[in-house]
C-alpha cells in the first residue's frame, strides 16, 4: 500500500508543481483542474495555481502577452522541466525502498514547488495579467477553488470549514489510491477508471459547493471576473463553478 500512496503522489507533483508549466503549450486536460485529472485527483490539491495556466494558447491571448514575454515563459518551461525531472528522481529514490517514505515531508517540498513557480511566473507578468490569470484560474476551477488556502482566507472561511475541505481532499485522494490499486490488480480497465473518477469529480464539486455560505460562494463566482472563453482543443475547464 505504501508503493501505491507514493505512485500516486508522485503522479500529484505532474499535476501540482511545475505541471501545465512543463507540460507546454496547447494541453488543457488535466489543467485548471478539468475532469479526469490526475485519477479524479484535483492535482490535484489538485492545485497547479494560476501559473500552471500560462502556457495554454487560449490563456496567453486572453492576457494579450507579448512576444518577450512568451520567450521568457518558454525559458522558464524548460527550466522547470529540468528542475522537476530532477525533484522526480530524487522522490523516487526517498526511503531507499523499506518504507522511509515521508509523505508530508513530498507535501511540503510540492508546496514550495509550486510556491516557486508562481513567484517566477508573476515576475514575467504584469499586475494587470497577474489580476486577469488568477480570475482564468478561479472560473476553470469552479468549486475546487476553495481547496486552496488564499482563496479560502479570501472567502473568510472559519475553520471549521477549512477542515471539511480537508476532509474531502483526504477522501478523494483515498478513492484515487483505491482506483489505481484495482487498475493494478486488472479488477477494472483505464476505460472504468475514467468513468468512475468522472463521477467522483462530480460529487467532490458538489461537496465543495456545500460548504460555502451563499454569500461566500457569491463571491467566489465574482472573482472569476469577466467570461473566458477557452479553445475548444483545451478541454473541457474546472467544470461547475456553482453551489
Amino acid at each position: 500500500m505504501k508503493n501505491v500512496i507514493k505512485s500516486v503522489l508522485l503522479a500529484s507533483l505532474l499535476a501540482i508543481g511545475a505541471t501545465a508549466i512543463a507540460q507546454g503549450q496547447g494541453q488543457g486536460r488535466g489543467q485548471g483542474g478539468g475532469r479526469g485529472g490526475q485519477f479524479g485527483m484535483q492535482g490535484r490539491g489538485g492545485m497547479g495555481g494560476p501559473s500552471s495556466l500560462v502556457n495554454r494558447a487560449d490563456v496567453q491571448e486572453d492576457l494579450k502577452l507579448t512576444a518577450a514575454q512568451k520567450e521568457s515563459l518558454t525559458k522558464l518551461r524548460e527550466k522547470q522541466q529540468e528542475d522537476q525531472r530532477a525533484m522526480m528522481e530524487n522522490l523516487r529514490n526517498s526511503g531507499g525502498g523499506g518504507g522511509g517514505f515521508d509523505r508530508e515531508a513530498m507535501t511540503k517540498m510540492i508546496q514550495e514547488n509550486q510556491a516557486k513557480n508562481e513567484k517566477a511566473v508573476n515576475e514575467i507578468l504584469t499586475a494587470e495579467q497577474q489580476k486577469r490569470l488568477k480570475e482564468i484560474w478561479v472560473q476553470l476551477q469552479g468549486n475546487r477553488a476553495i481547496m486552496d488556502a488564499k482563496i479560502q482566507d479570501e472567502l473568510g472561511f472559519d475553520q471549521g470549514q477549512k477542515d471539511a475541505v480537508k476532509a474531502l481532499q483526504a477522501k478523494q485522494q483515498e478513492a484515487a489510491m483505491s482506483l489505481m490499486e484495482k487498475m493494478r490488480n486488472q479488477e477494472i480497465d483505464r476505460e472504468q477508471m475514467t468513468e468512475i473518477s468522472r463521477k467522483n469529480d462530480e460529487v467532490m464539486l458538489a461537496e465543495l459547493g456545500k460548504i460555502m455560505k451563499e454569500d461566500q460562494a457569491a463571491k467566489l463566482k465574482a472573482m472569476g471576473g469577466a467570461p473566458f472563453k477557452a479553445a475548444p482543443q483545451q478541454g473541457r475547464g474546472g467544470g461547475g463553478g456553482g453551489r
